[in-house]
């Protein structure tokens, strides 16, 4: 059997990326064929202060500037790099 699974896994979250990829090992091995379901994020219900650190444009900038002010240039440079390990 074909299935698709609809998960918002395109993320730098440890836990997302391996439950995702788990439950598409636990099928497979139950054999079926098993592909992800892309799908664009929807901000429809957020916040609109909170809409802009997810879309990167001008209006961003005030967001992050606050983000590293508050959490610091490590933690920054520490999330820059698990995204990039994990894609």
């Amino acid at each position: 059997m074909e299935i698709g699974i609809s998960a918002y896994y395109g993320v730098h979250n440890h836990g997302a990326v391996l439950q995702a990829n788990a439950l598409k090992s636990v099928l497979q091995k139950m054999g079926h064929e098993v592909s992800f379901v892309s799908f664009e994020r929807n901000y429809d219900y957020v916040l609109a202060g909170k809409a802009k650190k997810y879309q990167i444009s001008l209006g961003s900038i005030p967001y992050y500037i606050g983000f590293l002010k508050e959490k610091g240039i490590g933690n920054v440079l520490y999330n820059v790099k698990k995204l990039q390990i994990l894609k």
